[in-house]
């Protein structure tokens, strides 16, 4: 009898670039207008005949200065992809965290692209969608018979994290859930939340550790300045 084949599984990080983060807004109840690092990260998934990204980044600087960010070492998420040897028409599937602009920014490159999204969250961005084939849910749905999609709320209302696992290991892509894994090892919700309970809940639940939880804006997942890397392979 022949050995059954494991299915094809990477996932690489895509960095969109870094930049500092007033610590008041990282952390819930610290007033402090000190600075940390962090960098603005989405997530690529080979999976099978699949190319997934968790989020898609955002190709527009503006958008980040708008919003009061000094970037640093910023790349375009198509540049990044184009580098990795992709382009949009090769992403097949999008999974939202959430709908804020760095991380659906881009998302109308992904013409292709089946897309799901937390209910609430697609209400606040329905118009940059377009006429993609969209599922929808409202607390938890499982993707490709892989992945399970689900709204742990908190930082927005809809904010969603992607749950798998791989080999005796549970992963976590977190999104804003936390921005840095400092919040999760003290147990400080971020600072950045719509529902705090939620936030706290979040961090008790994923608190484990025998669960890897990977976050959009932690920089310490970063070796060098990458544009993107291998997690698991």
């Amino acid at each position: 009898m022949m050995k059954k084949q494991k299915p094809t599984f990477h996932l690489s990080l895509l960095n969109n670039g870094d930049s500092p983060l007033l610590v008041r807004n990282a952390f819930y109840g610290n007033n402090s207008d000190k600075e940390i690092d962090m960098s603005w990260l989405f997530f690529l998934i080979n999976y099978e005949n699949h190319r997934i990204l968790v989020d898609v980044g955002n190709g527009n600087l503006d958008d980040f200065i708008r919003y009061g960010f000094k970037m640093r070492n910023f790349h375009t998420p198509v540049s990044i992809l184009k580098e990795y040897g992709l382009s949009p028409d090769d992403i097949t599937d999008i999974f939202v965290t959430h709908a804020d602009f760095d991380h659906i920014g881009d998302i109308a490159l992904y013409k292709s692209a089946v897309i799901y999204i937390q209910e609430n969250e697609l209400e606040t961005c329905r118009d940059l969608i377009g006429n993609n084939h969209i599922i929808t849910f409202s607390s938890l749905i499982t993707a490709l018979n892989q992945f399970q999609l689900k709204c742990v709320g908190g930082h927005t209302k809809g904010s969603s994290i992607v749950e798998f696992q791989y080999g005796d290991l549970k992963y976590v892509l977190g999104g804003d859930a936390c921005y840095v894994n400092e919040s999760l090892e003290q147990r400080i919700p971020t600072g950045r939340t719509c529902d705090i309970e939620k936030s706290r809940e979040f961090i008790r639940e994923f608190r484990a550790t025998d669960v890897k939880v990977y976050f959009s804006h932690e920089p310490s997942i970063v070796n060098g300045n990458v544009r993107y890397q291998t997690i698991i392979s």
